[in-house]
């Protein structure tokens, strides 16, 4: 491997650029597969996943000593920051104001998603990675991600929420964003769309391990719970991953996405004095009358506002009253049963939706 010209030419830039990037992990041959990525592909993809390489990426794959031996003492301390989020509730969108405001975007990076998969099973005997391996793993990452100088916001995937609590203990300089929405929209939103629904039912089994992990005891049985109660309940896992974490004094915005449609101004302002504080105060005013505010941030060529999403809400509630019903009704059993969802329900439950 270390003969390869791609290689060779990762190696030599690796320490001081993010563009040579930590795109993929492989367990099995416990690999890191890095990849040579332009500033666009930071500012245009949604996902840094397969979607963004192209038949002219230059990539190789590293050992993770080769990495860390490559990377050295170099600088790493680029602003970085983080948006963690429940899914479906605008969390690509802020982080598209962000990067208008200045904040280089990192969206939803492969090797959050794969240590996220890892981390519940960090005690137990068949776990790939001993709790010290994952651990310096992550520090490695937190690392690659600060190559540079401009300040960074890293989106991770919406069932990566178990990792705020290590990452934010491993990086106290960090500060996060917390977007959601409650239980009402959220549940609405995810009934709405076939692909969402989708999302859903694929997810429903690893939200519901991990919830049962967190609270000591299974709120319920899948197979018993129907499409709406199903949305409930992932919206209590990662909503109560996320209320396990203190406000941590400034270091974490809690976002309530509709809130923060209503008034857009104030939205992003907050947003950048958060995670951007030198940002120039007339770029922050103008991110916030962007085109991306009137687009789908997953697909900008469609439309997608404040008014439709309200008028996807309110269908939504209309055709699936019921299975509306049947989740809130599961959401507020289950936070008489488990003070960790009741802490969700207070923290998270209320607001624009």
């Amino acid at each position: 491997m270390s003969q390869d010209p791609a290689f060779a030419a990762l190696q030599r830039d690796l320490p001081r650029t993010l563009s040579v990037y930590p795109h993929q992990i492989d367990l099995v041959a416990d690999t890191l597969l890095m990849v040579e990525l332009g500033r666009d592909h930071f500012l245009e993809a949604a996902f840094l996943d397969q979607r963004v390489l192209r038949r002219e990426s230059r990539g190789a794959w590293f050992g993770f000593d080769q990495v860390s031996r490559a990377l050295g003492d170099a600088p790493c301390d680029a602003p970085t920051h983080f948006i963690f989020h429940i899914g479906h509730c605008g969390s690509t969108l802020l982080s598209r104001l962000l990067a208008e405001c200045g904040g280089l975007p990192v969206r939803e990076p492969l090797p959050l998603r794969t240590l996220a998969e890892l981390l519940p099973a960090l005690d137990r005997p068949f776990s790939r990675w001993s709790p010290a391996t994952f651990d310096g793993r992550l520090e490695l990452l937190l690392r690659l991600w600060a190559r540079g100088r401009e300040p960074r916001v890293v989106k991770a995937t919406s069932f990566c929420n178990d990792l705020a609590a290590p990452i934010l203990q491993a990086r106290p300089q960090a500060r996060a964003i917390f977007s959601h929405a409650t239980p009402r929209a959220h549940v609405a939103n995810l009934l709405a769309g076939a692909n969402s629904r989708i999302d859903l039912m694929s997810m429903a089994p690893t939200r519901l391990e991990r919830l049962q992990a967190r609270l000591g005891e299974a709120p319920g049985r899948l197979w018993e719970m129907s499409p709406g109660v199903v949305a409930a309940m992932s919206w209590a896992c990662e909503m109560a991953s996320l209320a396990s974490l203190e406000a941590s004094g400034d270091r974490v915005l809690d976002v309530d996405f509709d809130r923060f449609l209503a008034d857009l101004p104030a939205g992003v302002a907050a947003l950048a004095a958060h995670v951007l504080p030198a940002a120039d105060p007339d770029t922050v005013a103008a991110a916030a009358t962007s085109p991306a505010v009137g687009q789908y941030s997953k697909a900008p060529e469609h439309a997608y506002d404040a008014k439709l999403r309200r008028r996807v809400l309110a269908d939504a509630e209309s055709r699936f009253a019921g299975e509306l019903r049947a989740g809130l009704d599961w959401l507020e059993g289950a936070a008489r049963r488990f003070p960790a969802i009741a802490a969700a329900l207070e923290r998270f439950g209320s607001g624009g939706g």
